[in-house]
């Protein structure tokens, strides 16, 4: 039989906190290496080939983002928000 479904995981949506900006791919790539480096679940994505952002994904509720977005500002000393798939 299949398990209910509980509500945290009904309630959950995918989000991202974009953690750092670049205009220029190798200082992107380079601070993707070593966030991973370090362990994190980072991703860099870019809609053009000018701007390029690191990222967490999350899936969570969404009331939790602002916790998410200023715990990351804190850890990572910069300023975080939240983007929606």
């Amino acid at each position: 039989s299949v398990p209910p479904v509980t509500n945290a995981l009904k309630d959950s949506n995918t989000f991202f906190v974009v953690i750092k900006e670049y205009t220029d791919f190798a200082t992107a790539e380079k601070s993707l290496k070593r966030y991973l480096s370090l362990g994190n679940k980072v991703i860099l994505s870019t809609k053009d080939s000018i701007n390029f952002k690191l990222r967490m994904p999350f899936i969570n509720s969404l009331n939790d983002t602002l916790r998410i977005k200023d715990s990351l500002s804190k850890h990572f000393q910069a300023k975080a928000y939240v983007e929606l798939p």
